[in-house]
């Protein structure tokens, strides 16, 4: 009887864990991307006089995944000061410090990376793109002993732009 349970629960844990592994589409069609959850997705809409802002986030091991797509009223001048606008704009509402920054395209899209501490005891990876109308910008935060470099990048690598 022991070995019946045992087998059973281990059995509902591995399927359990086999369907957050595998993650759900996620999809927002006013904000116009798409990536993999891992966890339960919340998402809001927030408007204000020059754009409105579509974020969805989630939750999974000990780390947090956001993705905020801005419709902008006006096509920007220069897409490259509005990308390292946002950077320096994100850096300072968290009063973070920038480890690093590069330049770096999504099919196409140009974009920048940047590598954030908070309180020298937070890790973000934040990824900022451009495209027609839309600025979207792409974050993983974890605490630096819990941040999981292999997840952040799935979770990156899943994210793309609708069109």
């Amino acid at each position: 009887m022991k070995k019946v349970l045992l087998t059973s629960v281990l059995l509902f844990f591995s399927l359990h864990l086999t369907a957050q592994e595998k993650g759900q589409t996620y999809t927002s069609e006013l904000g116009k991307f798409s990536m993999i959850s891992y966890g339960e997705v919340t998402e809001d809409v927030r408007k204000d006089k020059s754009s409105t802002i579509y974020r969805a986030a989630y939750r999974s091991k000990e780390m947090l995944f956001a993705i905020s797509s801005s419709l902008q009223q006006n096509k920007p001048k220069r897409v490259a000061d509005l990308l390292n606008a946002s950077v320096l704009n994100f850096k300072d509402g968290l009063k973070g410090t920038i480890v690093s920054q590069k330049k770096i395209k999504l099919n196409k899209v140009d974009g920048i990376y940047a590598l954030l501490n908070l309180n020298n005891d937070v890790m973000v990876e934040y990824r900022v793109f451009s495209k027609g109308l839309y600025l979207y910008q792409i974050m993983s935060f974890a605490k630096k002993d819990k941040y999981k470099k292999d997840v952040a990048t799935t979770f990156f690598k899943s994210f793309a732009i609708s069109k």
